[in-house]
């Protein structure tokens, strides 16, 4: 059998959720790469000096400044050759009258009257290969947001949130469709099996692999779809006994009430029958009377045995004693016939709890058989017994016994034995085993060289 995954939902949950954590974190560090990238390629910095853009500085190799380069950025530029001595200047009003031999050590100067602060950037680079020059880039560094910053940082963060924004709303929708697809599938099965199920097909079954959750929902549906076509199948069955049933009645009803009905009318319209005549006439009457009577009793019997609020009223007795008194009862019966009887029962105490009613038109039914299809001079053998608390009682005779093809349909409903000259209901052995399986136990032939019938019971404690 294949076997499924059992991690529940709360642990996909939590994997995926893990999942998420670190694909926004993933997102972030992408959406602050590239707003980084826009904003360095694409939103000029005119605040530091590119330092990538020092070889267009020149335009020849005769030292000819690039100034359109310089007026890009803000603050003042000076080049200085390599006795720092001033070649070019651009806006010097941060400087005033200080040494460049003392700005190229410098990184920042505060002016004292009116605390201003400037940042200073030296460069130094090669011209021709061997000339050396020193570029100074002086900008005022204020700590007051100007609305050009504002803007700046109003920028970085649009750029950062569409960025970020994009990238989750794309991951979120790829992710969720892959997600979906663990839901999805358990539950579009799910649906098709309850659709399956409003058509009364009870033999579907569900196979899918999920997590804990869908497959015990995937388990109870296959159990209690198998339940259904079980239940299904004994009303079909039942619904055919009915039919079966129905039809037997109908026939074994049918012979002696016609024959009550022509005998009667017989008796009615003819007045100058003879005395015998007339009593040997009433005599088949009542014989058919007796008939559909015990039949009708049956039928009450095993409707009532069928009935879901029938219970059984058990109570502990004495098997050994109980089989006894029954004996008494039938053995007239029985001496009359000339049959011999054969008991094998303990003179000792078995105490088992039993619906002693019920159980007596077992044991009562079966002698009461043995008895009907028994030739004079038979022999019937009743054995008790208690082993490993399993009651056990086998009734047997040597009468004209069952064909081998009524053996497997003995116990069904209007099944007779082998011999057509005796009318009985058909009923009795399916009562009787209706009876025996209330009491949780079993009934079923068995083979003996010495008999060729043999009954057994067993009743579980």
């Amino acid at each position: 059998m294949k076997k499924f995954k059992t991690k529940n939902l709360r642990t996909f949950f939590l994997q995926k959720y893990v999942v998420v954590i670190i694909i926004s974190l993933f997102s972030i560090f992408v959406s602050l790469n590239i707003t980084d990238f826009i904003f360095h390629n694409f939103y000029k910095n005119n605040k530091t000096f590119d330092i990538s853009k020092l070889d267009d500085l020149f335009l020849n190799k005769n030292g000819s400044i690039n100034t359109e380069l310089l007026l890009k950025y803000k603050g003042s530029f000076f080049i200085l050759n390599k006795d720092k001595e001033l070649v070019y200047e651009k806006e010097s009003a941060y400087l005033y009258n200080l040494n460049f031999e003392d700005i190229i050590n410098f990184k920042e100067i505060i002016f004292n009257s009116d605390e201003k602060r400037v940042a200073l950037n030296t460069y130094t680079f090669l011209l021709n290969e061997n000339e050396l020059y020193y570029l100074i880039h002086a900008t005022e560094d204020s700590n007051e947001i100007t609305k050009n910053d504002l803007k700046k940082i109003i920028f970085i963060l649009i750029i950062f949130f569409i960025t970020f924004i994009s990238l989750i709303f794309i991951i979120a929708y790829v992710f969720s469709n892959l997600s979906i697809k663990k839901f999805k599938n358990p539950l579009l099965k799910i649906v098709f099996g309850i659709k399956e199920m409003e058509k009364e097909n009870y033999k579907i079954r569900l196979n899918f692999e999920a997590e804990k959750e869908f497959a015990e929902i995937r388990d109870a549906f296959n159990k209690m779809s198998t339940q259904l076509d079980k239940l299904n199948s004994e009303k079909l069955k039942l619904e055919n006994d009915k039919k079966k049933m129905l039809l037997h009645l109908s026939h074994d009803m049918k012979t002696p009430i016609t024959s009550i009905y022509g005998f009667s009318k017989l008796l009615y319209e003819n007045e100058n029958i003879e005395p015998e005549e007339i009593k040997k006439y009433l005599k088949f009457i009542h014989d058919k009377s007796l008939y559909l009577a015990n039949l009708i009793k049956d039928l009450f019997e095993l409707s009532k045995i069928d009935d879901i609020t029938f219970k059984l009223n058990k109570k502990n007795i004495n098997i050994t004693e109980w089989l006894r008194c029954i004996i008494i009862e039938l053995y007239p019966v029985i001496e009359q016939k000339n049959i011999s009887l054969e008991l094998n029962i303990p003179e000792k105490k078995i105490e088992f709890f039993v619906d002693d009613i019920y159980m007596k038109r077992v044991i009562t039914n079966i002698i009461n058989n043995s008895i009907k299809y028994n030739e004079k001079n038979g022999k019937i053998y009743l054995e008790c017994n208690l082993e490993r608390n399993i009651l056990r009682i086998k009734i047997s005779d040597n009468g004209i016994g069952i064909d081998e093809s009524l053996k497997e349909k003995i116990f069904e409903e209007f099944t007779r034995g082998n011999s057509k000259d005796i009318e009985g209901s058909g009923l009795g052995l399916a009562i009787s085993k209706k009876i025996i399986i209330l009491h949780k136990g079993k009934i079923y032939l068995e083979s003996d060289k010495n008999f060729k019938t043999n009954f057994i019971i067993e009743l579980y404690s």
